[in-house]
């Protein structure tokens, strides 16, 4: 793991756990003065002494928050509305976030055990670790495995960075069904980004695109041009054997200064320097990028439904989602406009949902 400010947090709360960086290495959110943002947190964790530091920088309007934020900066959004395929996404970022750097971090241990051991380093493991399951299956020396421990972070990164990707999609897909059950993507209706039928095959190429259009809206541009750069990444990971090819490289240098400098801040170093005799070596900090703009960029997508979805939506969304959550106390009558409440209250409370509104949802 890095040291310094900017390294993964993964709080023991499961509901707090989250991926991020120090706050000057993402632009500030296109969308970010149409929300009045009080407070901000910044997390921090020096891994190397096991301490988390948290500040909050107290910023009184949404002008103030921009100022701030001229230079790029990784701003955690503040108006999360929690509705499930959100949840759904937060889940699962999070579990990729703890099972990289669980993997990570064994590889690292046992690469310094092997190296650091008494043993013979020509010794096969099986003679060494008979007693682990499926040790037999790695029938090399310690020294050999060692070296494999070593190479391992390189392998991590690869499969984790197309899972995170494809966790991205599934949500867009998911959001994308939102705003087509709340009636803006229309059959009918004129759009630049043709309309998907089939919204589980929504391209990741245009999947924002798509959302923001149908919203009459826009995702973060500097954000939006880091994902493509992660999409590629991706693309070379899985369909070329993670040869770099000319255009993934190309596209990076040609990133406006604030992006470059930005996917640089997370990642710990330029695209071009995870390249090595003609292959691309995406490490832990090629991860952390990937995790961190596919998070902002989910913000933004939720920011924008929460503004263009009309109420009477959302109110069908909270009521449905907790009848989904809690069909035994749903069923009691009641109690069920005050439980109902309570619900919205607490993932959706950036809307204020009304006691009349969640009333009309829920049929009472």
């Amino acid at each position: 793991m890095g040291h310094g400010p900017d390294t993964i947090v993964v709080s023991p709360s499961r509901s707090q756990r989250q991926v991020c960086r120090g706050p000057h290495h993402l632009p500030p959110t296109g969308n970010s003065a149409e929300t009045r943002v009080v407070a901000l947190e910044e997390q921090r964790r020096c891994c190397s002494v096991g301490i988390t530091h948290t500040r909050k920088l107290q910023l009184r309007s949404p002008k103030e928050a921009n100022e701030r934020h001229a230079a790029p900066a990784l701003r955690l959004a503040v108006l999360i509305l929690r509705f499930p395929a959100y949840r759904r996404y937060s889940d699962a970022r999070v579990e990729v976030n703890d099972a990289m750097m669980a993997l990570l971090i064994g590889a690292r241990l046992g690469e310094h055990a092997l190296s650091t051991s008494a043993a013979d380093p020509d010794a096969l493991l099986p003679s060494l670790f008979g007693q682990i399951p499926g040790i037999a299956r790695l029938n090399r020396t310690a020294g050999d495995a060692a070296g494999l421990l070593a190479e391992a972070e390189v392998h991590l990164a690869s499969m984790a960075i197309p899972y995170t990707l494809a966790v991205h999609g599934a949500f867009l897909a998911a959001a994308a069904q939102m705003v087509r059950d709340a009636g803006l993507d229309q059959r009918d209706a004129a759009f630049e980004v043709k309309r998907c039928g089939d919204l589980h095959k929504l391209p990741l190429d245009t999947g924002h695109e798509y959302i923001a259009e149908r919203c009459r809206g826009q995702t973060n541009p500097a954000l939006l041009s880091l994902f493509h750069i992660a999409r590629q990444l991706r693309n070379r990971i899985i369909h070329s054997n993670r040869t770099p090819g000319s255009r993934l490289l190309q596209e990076f240098r040609t990133l406006q200064p604030a992006a470059r400098e930005s996917w640089e801040g997370l990642a710990g170093r330029p695209l071009t320097a995870a390249v090595a005799s003609g292959r691309l070596e995406p490490k832990e900090g090629e991860l952390v990028a990937v995790l961190a703009v596919s998070r902002h960029l989910v913000q933004d997508i939720n920011a924008l439904l929460a503004r263009k979805l009309s109420r009477e939506y959302w109110a069908r969304v909270a009521v449905a989602d907790y009848r989904a959550l809690h069909p035994q106390r749903f069923g009691e009558r009641a109690r069920r406009l005050r439980r109902l409440q309570g619900h919205a209250a607490s993932f959706y409370a950036h809307l204020g949902l009304t006691e009349d509104e969640l009333k009309a949802a829920a049929g009472d």
